[in-house]
């Protein structure tokens, strides 16, 4: 169903503005989709797990800042790519600590975390846009090294590979599924539970890390704040294509398709002239439509 979806907006967008097949246009839409597919791929492992992420924004725009300042030292590209890596990591580990030692609901944990990186961005960037200044770090991550199809795009579908083994040839994602499924029975089971969620906050963290240093490369500088729209495209591409909130049910091929949902949708009411405003409201509206056919609510017998 979200691929007879897919199709059907592309064949409305396409009948309202002929300008939507264009070639222009669909590099605009890969561009959109790539930074969006990597961070919702942690968030896909995240859920997964019955846990959720929202300090993906803070984790994308803090990495961008690193990157953005190793470049302005005179640092090598693929030093400054390292360095959003590891603000990821570390943001991750932090996240993880906080839910598995100090047992700190996810949704709270990572919601604080979100505030203490929007403060240091702001402090550390003076508010002021900063500048790549780099063409090598532009050519590297949305430059083009293999014929028409941006590096970005490379980078996403790279990733989503990776990320498809580990969900289904790997013992991680089997355990991931199965702490979803069932936390407790998975820890009656013998699965060291805790140190899985700190492996997927770390996770995540890294491809929030990666998201940032595309994000940088496709503007070109670092935001002196934070874009919270990242939250919600994150959450909105894992489960817009039918993975469960609730857990244990889903995978990254069903984030793929989320998120050129997703980014269908911008493309397409940005390119017939919708407003912004409305297209605000329209994506809340999709968000609560999938999470309500998506979640198992045997698994919630009380709603609060």
């Amino acid at each position: 169903m979200p691929i007879v979806g897919l199709a059907a907006l592309i064949v409305v967008f396409g009948t309202a503005q002929p300008r939507f097949f264009s070639g222009n246009n669909f590099n605009t839409l890969l561009g959109q989709i790539a930074p969006i597919l990597v961070v919702a791929l942690g968030q896909t492992f995240m859920i997964l797990m019955g846990s959720i992420d929202l300090s993906i924004p803070g984790i994308i725009f803090l990495s961008s800042l690193a990157c953005v300042l190793c470049l302005s030292y005179g640092l090598h590209p693929f030093v400054a790519i390292l360095a959003a890596f590891g603000v990821g990591l570390g943001v991750g580990f932090a996240n993880g600590v906080l839910v598995t030692k100090l047992k700190i609901p996810s949704i709270l944990a990572t919601l604080g975390m979100l505030q203490v990186c929007t403060g240091i961005i702001v402090i550390v960037s003076g508010g002021r846009y900063k500048l790549t200044g780099s063409p090598l770090f532009q050519q590297i991550t949305v430059g083009s090294f293999i014929g028409p199809i941006p590096n970005d795009i490379i980078w996403a579908i790279t990733i989503w590979s990776v990320c498809m083994l580990l969900a289904y040839r790997s013992s991680f994602g089997r355990y991931i599924y199965a702490i979803g499924g069932g936390e407790l029975v998975s820890q009656l089971s013998g699965i060291q539970v805790s140190r899985y969620k700190l492996a997927t906050f770390m996770l995540c963290g890294v491809l929030a890390g990666l998201g940032g240093v595309l994000v940088t490369g496709r503007f070109g500088g670092s935001e002196s704040g934070v874009d919270l729209s990242f939250m919600i495209d994150s959450i909105a591409a894992v489960t817009v294509a039918g993975t469960a909130v609730t857990g244990g049910v889903g995978g990254p091929e069903r984030t793929l398709v989320g998120a050129v949902i997703l980014g269908v949708i911008d493309n397409g009411m940005a390119i017939t002239g919708i407003d912004s405003y409305t297209q605000m409201w329209i994506r809340g509206l999709l968000i609560v439509f999938c999470v309500a056919i998506s979640i198992d609510r045997r698994k919630i017998p009380i709603m609060k």
